[in-house]
């Protein structure tokens, strides 16, 4: 296990989240106390039952009436426009 100061992960952030994204943890003391362990998610590592999700929606596609999936794909791409459009201006 790495031990790192706070300052020292603040500035190599990415470095030590690769590191725990790969198995490895790593020990952050703070002013010399007060540490903590940063490791892998082990949620991450749980079977997924995304395609059991996948076919429900699909599932449920399929009885949500013609005229109201329209409306929605309609109110997704207004909502994409607006967001183009504030991203745009804020640049």
């Amino acid at each position: 296990m790495v031990t790192v100061t706070a300052v020292e992960l603040r500035k190599n952030l990415d470095r030590y989240i690769k590191m725990a994204s790969t198995g490895e943890a790593v020990r952050v003391t703070y002013r010399n106390s007060h540490s903590v362990v940063i490791g892998p998610d082990t949620e991450a590592s749980t079977p997924s039952n995304a395609d059991d999700i996948f076919k429900a929606a699909s599932l449920l596609h399929d009885f949500i009436p013609r005229e109201l999936q329209e409306k929605l794909a309609l109110d997704d791409a207004v909502k994409k426009h607006k967001e183009t459009a504030l991203a745009r201006k804020y640049q």
